[in-house]
C-alpha cells in the first residue's frame, strides 16, 4: 500500500502537518527529495479561492503533485494542470460546477473525487458521472466507517475497480486499510 505524503498551504506558508511549524519550499525539497509524490491541501485555495499557483511549478520539478485546492470553474483546473498538477482533486460541491466530461476534454491528468461520505445521502444522485473519475479520496476516519452503517455502505459501493486513497494524517491504521482494497494512504509528511 502506498503512502502519499501530505503538505498544507496556509497563508502562503507550507506546513508538514496541520499542527507543525512552517517549512520553506527549499527545505521541503531538500529534506524530502526521496519522496516521489506530494499531496497538497491548499487551504488558501479551498477557503479563499487564492491557491498558491506560483509554488506548484517549483514543487512539480521535484514531486508529482496532487492538487486539492477547490477548483471553482474549468479555468481553475487548467491553471492547476499548467502549474504542474499531476492529479487534480475535486470535492463534492465542485463536482456539479465542473462537468467531468469537460475536464477530461482538456487534460489527460487523473481527476479524483474528494469525498466525505457522511455528507452524501445517495452517491448515484449526488455525484454525477461517478464512474468517470479516475479514483477517490475518502476523508472519513476508520471509526466513522466502522460505526456508521450508512457510511460503511457508501464506502463499500465506492471501493470498486477505481483507485481509492484514504486521508489519514498520522497513518496509524495501515494494517486495517490493507484488507479494504485501498491503494494508499494520504499521510502528513512528518509521519512518513
Amino acid at each position: 500500500m502506498q503512502k502519499i505524503p501530505v503538505i498544507y498551504f496556509k497563508k502562503n506558508k507550507i506546513k508538514t502537518s496541520q499542527d507543525s511549524k512552517e517549512i520553506s519550499l527549499e527545505d521541503l525539497v531538500e529534506k524530502y527529495s526521496n519522496q516521489k509524490q506530494l499531496y497538497i491541501f491548499d487551504y488558501d485555495g479551498i477557503e479563499k479561492n487564492r491557491p498558491n499557483l506560483c509554488s506548484y511549478p517549483k514543487l512539480s520539478k521535484n514531486f508529482d503533485i496532487w492538487v486539492d485546492s477547490k477548483p471553482e470553474e474549468l479555468g481553475d483546473i487548467v491553471d492547476y494542470v499548467l502549474s504542474g498538477g499531476y492529479k487534480i482533486i475535486i470535492r463534492k460541491n465542485q463536482i456539479e460546477k465542473n462537468n467531468i466530461d469537460h475536464i477530461k476534454d482538456i487534460t489527460e491528468n487523473e481527476i479524483y473525487a474528494g469525498l466525505n461520505l457522511s455528507e452524501i445521502k445517495n452517491l448515484d444522485l449526488e455525484i454525477p458521472d461517478l464512474d468517470k473519475f479516475d479514483g477517490f479520496i475518502i476523508f472519513n476516519t476508520k471509526d466513522e466507517i466502522e460505526k456508521d452503517y450508512h457510511i460503511r455502505e457508501k464506502f463499500n459501493k465506492i471501493v470498486t475497480n477505481k483507485d481509492i486513497y484514504i486521508y489519514e494524517p498520522k497513518g496509524k491504521y495501515k494494517v486495517y486499510w490493507n484488507g479494504k482494497k485501498i491503494k494508499g494512504l494520504l499521510v502528513d509528511l512528518e509521519y512518513i
